[in-house]
């Protein structure tokens, strides 16, 4: 089965351009923690669901072996 649920391919630079306004300045920081928000909740849900699989797997071969 293929997830779905993929990482988001662009990546936000980690420091903004030079010479912007305060504001923008601010509104780039809030949307990289959202972007490291997203992609930290993103891995641990890919995580569990990778592990719930093999667990599944185990579990069946576990059970197939000891009939």
């Amino acid at each position: 089965m293929e997830d779905t649920l993929k990482f988001p391919v662009g990546k936000i630079p980690e420091f903004p351009p030079k010479n912007l306004p305060p504001e923008v300045i601010e509104a780039w920081r809030t949307e990289l923690r959202l972007d490291l928000h997203r992609r930290s909740l993103l891995e641990k849900i890919l995580n569990k669901r990778r592990f719930g699989i093999r667990i599944a797997s185990f579990a069946l071969n576990t059970r197939s072996g000891a009939r």
